[in-house]
């Protein structure tokens, strides 16, 4: 691709053999793409090997079948005529003339800038990664208002100078006051059976209320008929998003550092780390880098329509994450790999319902395939800086993992 009104321009061309090559291939010109966004102009050519090709020589290097089927790829993808395609593809009918303003100007379109937000209304507030927007969005000096449904854990959790809306996503009423003079949302659930219901509700009220824009927590491998339910439920939000109008942006985290700490307890009291995980290496993330790409995306221009794939700067272990946990805390613990049935069946005792356990162990299974194996430069593309590694997460929690009489111990010392 390239344009002759540009600075600089980036192409790829080669073969690859293997699937492995491919996927390097491919993560490494993802990060490319989200390193140079804020310089992008947004033009794209098909290049021909001759000087100046004409319509019909274009057109000719497909079938007609093809043909028709660009051109309506086109359309349907670039309604507003922001791609150029060697000025012979038809722009779309429904957008303006591509060739409408300078180069210059479209630049412009195209750099994030700061958008001044007036408020932001942030769901899922005292969850891991709301209540790490929450922080960001006021470090950044942006008014927050919490949808809560306890505000006197909110408050003792969120501290002073949020805003705190009384409301249920079940609610009608109580969302369209929460939505009241916002303009930005951060939209996330708790994965559970109502979840589609809970958050489209929230999406179709806020295209009533004239929200400016929306940021969908969604999920690595959201795909609609996936294996995995909660996947498919975020799939279907993000169409029913992007269906809505709402100028939004969907971010679909990798496998959270934050659900380790549901197996704190037994780590405290076993020195062990059970899991159905083999060797599956997993590129996961910390949920405060989640939080700073979110805040991002909700006050800077230039993001509106993406969905960006986050994950953390590598791909660890279940036996490196108890490498890391044993430095941090100071003992040594020890990695188990459990069969499937038995890591459903502990989740079950433990209080999970059948189904959710049943999903989470299929969760695994995606990921013994590789699924979340390679790392995307995504968060610091977006934030400027490098994510988290699950070292510094362990760190940051070894009082979590640390054995009774070990808190007991720094308890005594701190005082």
């Amino acid at each position: 691709m390239g344009s002759g009104e540009a600075r600089f321009s980036m192409n790829a061309i080669g073969a690859t053999f293997t699937p492995e090559m491919a996927g390097a291939v491919e993560a490494r010109l993802a990060f490319l793409v989200e390193a140079t966004r804020p310089y992008q102009t947004g033009e794209t050519f098909l290049n021909f090997m001759e000087e100046n090709p004409t319509g019909d020589r274009v057109s000719a290097a497909y079938s007609p079948e093809d043909w028709e089927r660009l051109v309506a790829l086109k359309d349907e993808q670039d309604p507003h005529n922001l791609f150029r395609f060697n000025r012979n593809i038809p722009p779309s009918r429904v957008g303006p003339d591509p060739d409408e303003g300078l180069p210059s100007e479209r630049v412009k379109t195209t750099e994030k800038r700061r958008k001044t937000m007036t408020k932001v209304l942030v769901t899922g507030a005292t969850g891991n990664v709301g209540s790490q927007v929450i922080q960001e969005l006021l470090e950044r000096g942006v008014p927050v208002r919490a949808l809560v449904r306890d505000p006197g854990k909110a408050s003792a959790m969120l501290g002073e100078g949020v805003e705190l809306a009384v409301g249920d996503f079940g609610d009608p009423e109580s969302l369209r006051s929460a939505l009241e003079g916002v303009d930005g949302v951060f939209l996330a659930c708790a994965n559970q059976a109502r979840q589609v219901e809970y958050e489209t509700s929230v999406i179709d009220a806020a295209t009533e209320m004239g929200v400016g824009r929306m940021v969908k927590l969604s999920a690595f491998g959201a795909e609609i008929g996936s294996q995995i339910a909660f996947w498919d439920w975020h799939a279907r939000i993000e169409d029913h998003l992007r269906a809505s109008g709402v100028p939004s942006v969907i971010l679909r985290p990798s496998f959270s550092m934050a659900n380790l700490l549901a197996s704190a307890e037994a780590v405290q009291y076993t020195g062990k780390l059970f899991a159905p995980a083999e060797d599956a290496g997993i590129s996961m993330i910390h949920p405060r880098d989640v939080g700073a790409a979110a805040a991002v995306a909700l006050v800077e221009d230039g993001h509106d329509g993406e969905a960006y794939t986050l994950t953390g700067p590598e791909a660890i272990t279940f036996e490196g994450i108890a490498g890391d946990l044993s430095e941090a805390v100071g003992r040594e613990i020890e990695y188990l790999n459990v069969p499937d049935e038995a890591a459903q069946q502990s989740m079950i005792e433990q209080g999970l319902p059948e189904f959710v356990a049943a999903e989470i162990v299929a969760v695994f299974g995606v990921l013994r395939q590789g699924a979340q194996d390679r790392p995307t430069g995504t968060v610091q593309a977006l934030t400027g800086h490098e994510p988290s590694t699950f070292a510094d997460f362990a760190h940051e929690n070894a009082h979590l993992f640390a054995p009774p009489a070990m808190q007991q111990d720094e308890r005594e010392k701190a005082s």
